[in-house]
């Protein structure tokens, strides 16, 4: 069996219509997602605050999410955060580990753009594929000002290799936020291969 899957940073609903070209000829049966607004009340209709529920009208079955803050965007304060999106299997409840902070409801973009201190995490969970459990796991680094070690970046590393210790069929997808070859993702590649190494 082939299973296509794809890992997206919405970057904040900047690529939204662009998106929803792209959805139009092609979507993945796993879908790994970052920076997913979801709106914060029936007054909110930004469109991009809606994306998951355009993403469950074109196919997928099946959703979780789980926010990291909630930010102010367009006179609302809607939840950020991760998602995972099934297009043929039912996905298990989700488990979201922060690496760094907590969920934070008054979250607010810094003034010097440094978001090294940003609450922020890996999220878990399930999908059964001819009753073998596949271990999904959608990651969201800090971002820095550059993509080298950091003590953020350790951390991330080490919060991965915790949650996926001991398991079988994983499939570890996100934006980590991080050069390749630096020892926090050395020390990731030496448990999971790369697909992107060569």
């Amino acid at each position: 069996m082939e299973i296509s899957w794809m890992s997206l940073n919405l970057w904040h609903g900047r690529l939204y219509d662009q998106l929803k070209e792209f959805f139009k000829s092609y979507f993945p049966d796993i879908l790994f997602v970052q920076e997913l607004c979801q709106a914060c009340s029936p007054a909110d209709q930004i469109e991009h605050h809606h994306f998951a529920d355009y993403l469950m009208k074109i196919g997928y079955v099946s959703m979780v999410y789980d926010p990291l803050k909630a930010i102010p965007d367009s006179g609302f304060r809607p939840d950020w955060g991760l998602a995972i999106f099934s297009k043929k299997w039912q996905i298990s409840p989700s488990k979201l580990t922060f690496f760094q902070g907590a969920y934070d409801p008054d979250w607010d973009f810094p003034e010097d753009k440094d978001y090294r201190t940003s609450p922020t995490g890996v999220q878990s969970a399930t999908i059964l594929i001819d009753s073998v459990p596949i271990n999904l796991f959608n990651v969201h680094g800090t971002w820095g000002f550059d993509g080298e070690e950091s003590p953020q970046r350790q951390k991330l590393s080490s919060c991965l290799l915790s949650v996926t210790s001991g398991l079988n069929h994983v499939l570890i997808g996100g934006d980590f936020n991080m050069d390749y070859g630096i020892p926090s993702f050395k020390s990731i590649e030496a448990v999971y291969p790369c697909v992107f190494s060569s």
